[in-house]
């Protein structure tokens, strides 16, 4: 049925009036639908495309821990699109997913809106067993370990914060090649006094998606 409509001039990249959601997007809601993926690549479905709140289906898909629907993505998803998926996938836990991004080679060199690093979110947000399967390709973003985001923090700034409970002992140094006197190091610097602050650009985010949401639901 799919392809008859895209014979029959459908458009592909239509987008929804609210969310900007393309078909690409439309077919990462369900992990059965990544059979739709190449036929609606083949009639020029704009695979980079974002909408409202992802920044392309590749990162939608990694989020939702789709791995089959990554994989069906990624060869057409350029490489400035990799990090934003990596990173929802750390966020997500989705490891199905980060795992499959990592073993097809994905971009690990770009930085979000806040000049966050995938290693500032595995700082953040990853549990043990998302830190050892990112340790395992550490060489890719060894570059990152001290990499500033916008708010002036290195990953090991927001590792050193985390609660000593959430992770196993060491865990966190397998990733960040630090020790515990670097660990000590930050904790100390004076500016983690706020480190649980939101940069201000996700906080214009959170206000826009509410905003979205608002919108979608008077109409």
């Amino acid at each position: 049925m799919t392809r008859t409509l895209l014979e029959a001039g459908a458009d592909p990249n239509h987008a929804s009036d609210i969310w900007l959601d393309r078909t690409l997007h439309t077919a990462c809601h369900r992990e059965y639908f990544h059979c739709q993926i190449p036929v609606l690549l083949e009639y020029g479905a704009d695979s980079a495309a974002s909408s409202r709140l992802r920044d392309s289906p590749l990162e939608f898909a990694a989020s939702r821990d789709f791995a089959v629907t990554v994989e069906a993505l990624f060869a057409a998803t350029p490489p400035w699109k990799h990090t934003k998926a990596i990173i929802a996938a750390i966020k997500h836990h989705a490891l199905r997913s980060l795992g499959k991004l990592m073993e097809l080679g994905a971009n690990c060199d770009g930085v979000d809106a806040s000049g966050r690093t995938i290693l500032h979110y595995a700082a953040i947000y990853a549990d043990d067993v998302t830190i050892q399967l990112l340790a395992a390709y550490r060489h890719n973003f060894l570059h990152a370990i001290h990499t500033l985001d916008d708010c002036g923090r290195a990953p090991a700034d927001y590792a050193a914060v985390r609660p000593a409970t959430e992770l196993s002992p060491g865990i966190m140094e397998s990733l960040l090649g630090i020790d515990k006197a670097e660990a000590d190091r930050v904790i100390t610097t004076e500016y983690l006094d706020e480190v649980e602050e939101e940069c201000e650009s996700e906080l214009e985010f959170d206000d826009a998606v509410e905003e979205l949401i608002a919108a979608d639901r008077k109409s």
